[in-house]
């Protein structure tokens, strides 16, 4: 991977499958990507081809022509609306002829309730998103003090819990025999290189934790959303009460453009992963006891 003098990714190059190299030329004088270009394959990221952004003066992506979810081919497109609060608020991802729309209404501070085309609605707590409904299923996520999961619960009476790597990332799930039921490769973006997933198995929680999007292939942590094919966020860092949340040179930069030691779990300022592991740690010693 190599990135400019303000931190934008320029280049990435993976040979595990397949030479697939994609370059990241085009970026506006507010370090925000308009198009990018990438020849052969790779699982998790474009294929050949050509990719054109765009952005509202508020510095949030509005659309993506021709680009990819991550997850697959390059023809791709979607659509983001937002209110006065530079929330997103509607919008629409299409791949393979497919479109889907998403709603998002704000209940106040941490609460969100969403209702997409097939369904579903999710309501939030301090501490993270809380329950999800999807048709006639409710999931139920259960979290340490810290914020991190720890199992999902399904009205159905399942249980499964959580495994993470050292960057808080899913890497697999068991059910409550310990049967290992689904895991997760990803690469150093975020995007996923690879799963096995036993069938009716539903999770969004994949890298660094953080909740997918399939509809837009994006994934959010706390207040913003994280884009694996850039490696950046969708929208600028927000203005705070503190010097540590003042807008660097570039405020889509995410963890600092360092993956390996940082990770952006609130959406804000980046978290150093040892207090994940702290925290991950804590989860083990829970799933001992019980």
């Amino acid at each position: 991977m190599g990135y400019d003098a303000n931190g934008n990714l320029k280049s990435t190059q993976y040979t595990r499958s397949s030479n697939f190299v994609a370059t990241y030329s085009n970026y506006n004088a507010d370090n925000e990507p308009t198009g990018a270009t990438s020849t052969g394959s790779y699982a998790g990221q474009p294929t050949s081809g050509s990719a054109t952004y765009a952005y509202d003066a508020d510095g949030n992506l509005t659309s993506i022509t021709n680009g990819s979810d991550g997850r697959g081919a390059l023809s791709y497109a979607q659509t983001h609306s937002y209110n006065n609060a530079n929330q997103d608020v509607s919008g629409t991802g299409t791949a393979s002829g497919s479109t889907q729309s998403y709603s998002y209404g704000y209940t106040g501070i941490g609460q969100t309730e969403r209702t997409t085309n097939n369904g579903t609605s999710t309501v939030y707590t301090g501490l993270g998103l809380s329950t999800e409904k999807t048709g006639g299923t409710t999931y139920e996520y259960v979290r340490c003090s810290c914020g991190l999961l720890n199992s999902e619960r399904t009205s159905a009476g399942k249980v499964y819990y959580y495994l993470f790597n050292g960057q808080g990332s899913i890497v697999g799930m068991t059910d409550s025999a310990g049967n290992l039921v689904a895991s997760y490769d990803y690469d150093p973006l975020g995007s996923i290189s690879g799963s096995n997933v036993q069938s009716g198995i539903v999770n969004p929680w994949q890298y660094a934790g953080g909740y997918y999007d399939s509809t837009t292939g994006l994934t959010k942590f706390g207040i913003r959303y994280y884009d694996p094919i850039f490696g950046r966020w969708t929208q600028r860092t927000p203005i705070g009460g503190t010097l540590q949340e003042t807008p660097k040179a570039n405020p889509y930069e995410y963890a600092e453009n360092d993956l390996v030691n940082y990770v952006g779990p609130h959406g804000t300022t980046p978290t150093v992963i040892g207090d994940v592991l702290a925290c991950i740690g804590g989860i083990a010693a829970d799933h001992q006891a019980y």
